[in-house]
């Protein structure tokens, strides 16, 4: 069944010498691995191995198959251009790690437009603002709530969130929950 989506490339593989396995988390189907033939040998493909750089959001014309474990990607559009996040090096970095984190933590293969609108939004945002150090410490915290892991923030106040050697970090983690990008 062929469909077009958007994804945002989680990691690129080297194959053979002229091949690439690539990881991306897709609007429709989740987490898909995709194996694009020859793409680092012709010069005149449809796919340049460009459009795959770590965290780039792309919209893929997919021919998906229930039963195969890599799929083929017929063509790609890059759906957002980002401005500082691929040359920054500071943000590079960040957006590296946060690439590695969310392959670890995204296994699902099934549509979940809340955490793809999330991701995307989130790394716009941090494309086009300044860097920060604690974006992303803000962007684990916000994606906890998506995996189903977030603190019951009902109970900060409980005695079990409070130690006298580490009252203050306590404290800061405390604030980061009623912080947005913005802020």
């Amino acid at each position: 069944m062929i469909s077009t989506t958007k994804a945002i490339v989680l990691s690129a593989i080297k194959y053979k010498d002229n091949s690439l396995i690539v990881t991306c988390y897709t609007v429709d189907f989740g987490i898909q691995s995709y194996i694009l033939h020859h793409v680092l040998q012709s010069k005149k493909g449809k796919l340049n191995p460009a459009y795959f750089q770590v965290l780039s959001q792309l919209e893929i014309q997919v021919n998906n198959k229930q039963n195969q474990s890599l799929q083929k990607i017929s063509e790609v559009k890059l759906k957002h251009t980002y401005t500082s996040l691929q040359t920054n090096i500071y943000k590079s970095t960040v957006a590296l790690s946060l690439a590695e984190i969310l392959q670890s933590c995204l296994k699902e293969e099934e549509q979940n437009k809340e955490l793809y609108n999330y991701l995307e939004a989130a790394l716009l945002w941090y494309d086009i603002h300044e860097f920060n150090a604690n974006f992303h410490l803000l962007f684990l915290l916000k994606l906890s709530q998506h995996l189903g892991i977030y603190p019951d923030i009902k109970t900060l106040n409980q005695s079990f969130f409070y130690h006298e050697k580490n009252s203050t970090k306590i404290d800061q983690l405390k604030t980061l929950f009623d912080v947005n990008f913005d802020e």
